[in-house]
C-alpha cells in the first residue's frame, strides 16, 4: 500500500506496507492509523528535505486543512488545471478543485481523504532557514546599561518590521524572476512553436507537457512562499507589496494556462495537454 508524491516534477511512491499488513491482521483500514506526521517523516527521508520545510497538498481537503485564504477563485482554478492531468488523467471535461495544505501532523490520512494510490503534491526545499544570530560571549558579559526612554521607539520598530517584510517580498520576487521566469519563457517559446507547426490530430509531445508542469509547479511554489509572509493589517506598504507580488506571479500562471489552452486547440481532436 502506498501513496504517490509529486515533488519538483518527480514522482515517487511512499509505501506503507508494514502498516497496511498490521491493519489487515487487526481488521481496520490502515489510513485510519497512519498519520500525516508519519507521511511527513517518510517524505523527509525520501527527499532529504527537513520536515519543517515540507508542505503537503491534497485535493481532498479535510477538517484540519489550512486553505490559502488570500487566493482567489481564479487562482484555485489555475492550480486545479495545472494538476488536472496528473491527478485525474487526460480529460475533456472542465474540472474544478481546491488544493489545501494539510496541517495537523496528528490527523490520520483518512481524515484528509487519502486512500491507497492517492496523489499528493509536496512543496519544500532542502535549505534550512537561517539561524538567528547570537551575541558574542564577550559582549554578553558586559553589564547592561539602563534603557533610554524614547517615545519614538514603537513607531521606529513598526517601520523596521515592515521594511523587513518588504525586503522578504522583494527577495521572493527577485528569486522568481531569476529562477522561474526563464523556465516560463522556455515553455512559452516551445508552446508557441508547437502551435505554429502542429498538424492535428497530433498529441502534444511529452517534453512540452513536462515543461508546463515544471513551470506551473515552480510558480505555485512562489505563491506559497508569498503566502508565508504574514503582513499585519496596519502594515499597508507591506500588504500592497504582497498583493503586487501575488499579481505578478499570478499573471505568469494565467499566461502559461492560456498557452496550454491554445496548445489543446492546435492538437485537436486528440489533444490531451
Amino acid at each position: 500500500m502506498s501513496v504517490i508524491v509529486n515533488w519538483k516534477g518527480k514522482r515517487f511512491d511512499v509505501p506503507f506496507r508494514e502498516e497496511a499488513a498490521k491493519a489487515a491482521r487487526e481488521g481496520y483500514d490502515w489510513t485510519r492509523r497512519v498519520t500525516l506526521g508519519d507521511l511527513l517523516e517518510k517524505c523527509s527521508r525520501a527527499s532529504r528535505v527537513p520536515k519543517e520545510n515540507i508542505k503537503l497538498l491534497h485535493s481532498g481537503g479535510g477538517p484540519f486543512a489550512e486553505e490559502l485564504e488570500w487566493a482567489s477563485g481564479s487562482w484555485w482554478q489555475s492550480v486545479a488545471k495545472t494538476w488536472e492531468d496528473w491527478v485525474r488523467g487526460p480529460s475533456d471535461e472542465e474540472w474544478m478543485g481546491c488544493f489545501a495544505i494539510m496541517k495537523d501532523p496528528a490527523a490520520s490520512l483518512f481524515d484528509y481523504g487519502i486512500r491507497q494510490g492517492s496523489k499528493i503534491m509536496m512543496i519544500g526545499d532542502k535549505t534550512l532557514p537561517p539561524k538567528p544570530s547570537h551575541p558574542s560571549s564577550a559582549h554578553s558579559q558586559q553589564p547592561r546599561q539602563p534603557p533610554t526612554r524614547d517615545t519614538s521607539a514603537p513607531a521606529d520598530t513598526k517601520t523596521s518590521e515592515e521594511e523587513s517584510l518588504i525586503e522578504r517580498l522583494e527577495s521572493h520576487i527577485a528569486d522568481t524572476r531569476n529562477t522561474v521566469l526563464p523556465i516560463v519563457e522556455d515553455y512559452t517559446d516551445q508552446a508557441s512553436r508547437y502551435i505554429d507547426e502542429a498538424t492535428p490530430p497530433n498529441d502534444p509531445p511529452k517534453y512540452l507537457r513536462d515543461l508546463y508542469a515544471k513551470a506551473s509547479e515552480l510558480l505555485l511554489q512562489s505563491l506559497l512562499k508569498l503566502d508565508g509572509v504574514t503582513c499585519p493589517p496596519d502594515f499597508e506598504n507591506a500588504r500592497a507589496k504582497r498583493k503586487e507580488a501575488v499579481r505578478f506571479v499570478q499573471s505568469h500562471l494565467d499566461r502559461i494556462d492560456g498557452l496550454k489552452e491554445r496548445v489543446n486547440l492546435a492538437a485537436k481532436p486528440n489533444g490531451s495537454l
